[in-house]
């Protein structure tokens, strides 16, 4: 996957956090992973498919990060990961997706989302199947790190 491709999964990821818990991640550089994800405290993940592409794209936050980034969403102190914070993360994946999206169909790119799932627990490990490789961008804010992660397989 090109950085034509992540880029959009990098800009919605600013912009969904920066409007929803007023708080501006710092892009690091993407990389490629192996075939395998490890996963932070919390997880939301989501399917991407067209006819002509598809993926998925994955946010995950270790403990810190979340509890303080669904704390400034809310305008209240977080203290556990709760149903709450897990309806969060789906929804911040979701708009991740949308946002994404959206600058994708403007390169010619268009797919229709699945419904986000949400994984919790630390240490936890997805294997992925494909021909392409898993790019992630790791973030850092001043409530802690998170990492985007995506495929994006474009059939010729």
């Amino acid at each position: 996957m090109g950085a034509d491709l992540i880029g959009p999964f990098r800009n919605a990821t600013i912009s969904v956090l920066s409007t929803m818990a007023a708080t501006v991640p710092v892009p690091g550089e993407p990389r490629q992973s192996g075939d395998a994800v490890h996963f932070g405290a919390v997880t939301g993940l989501i399917g991407l498919t067209s006819p002509t592409a598809h993926g998925n794209l994955l946010l995950t936050f270790d403990e810190q990060s979340i509890l303080n980034v669904v704390s400034r969403m809310f305008g209240e102190q977080i203290l556990a990961i709760n149903q709450e914070v897990i309806d969060a993360v789906g929804e911040i994946t979701n708009m991740v997706c949308g946002g994404a999206k959206r600058e994708l169909a403007e390169q010619g790119l268009k797919f229709d989302m699945a419904t986000p799932l949400v994984v919790t627990g630390n240490h936890l490990e997805l294997l992925h199947i494909s021909k392409s490789r898993i790019v992630s961008i790791p973030f850092s804010t001043p409530e802690g790190k998170f990492e985007v992660a995506t495929t994006l397989e474009v059939q010729d």
